[in-house]
């Protein structure tokens, strides 16, 4: 995706983040080789959204809190310019 936009992510457990890095490095030993960003955990992406988007995410989390009723302080919460260095709403037990 080119140009600035935000991404909306759940992300997994520590616990299932350790699973995930190992599965990820057997598929690295066997060949597998892929896209992987090494600034951002393992995660879903709930959405992507065009910047003009922001007040409205802001809004759907204040409005809704019991959306993200399990999860820790938000570590992110802005835009980028693209190339994989994307973030968005993310904590570090999902959103």
């Amino acid at each position: 995706m080119e140009g600035t936009f935000l991404n909306v992510m759940a992300e997994f457990d520590e616990r299932t983040q350790r699973r995930l890095r190992a599965v990820h490095e057997v598929l690295a030993e066997h060949g597998c080789v892929g896209r992987q960003s090494k600034t951002l955990p393992y995660h879903i992406t709930l959405g992507i959204y065009g910047p003009d988007a922001e007040d409205a995410l802001a809004a759907a989390r204040r409005i809704h809190p019991q959306l993200c009723s399990n999860t820790a302080v938000p570590r992110a919460f802005g835009a980028s310019g693209g190339g994989g260095n994307e973030s968005g709403i993310g904590t570090d037990r999902g959103v």
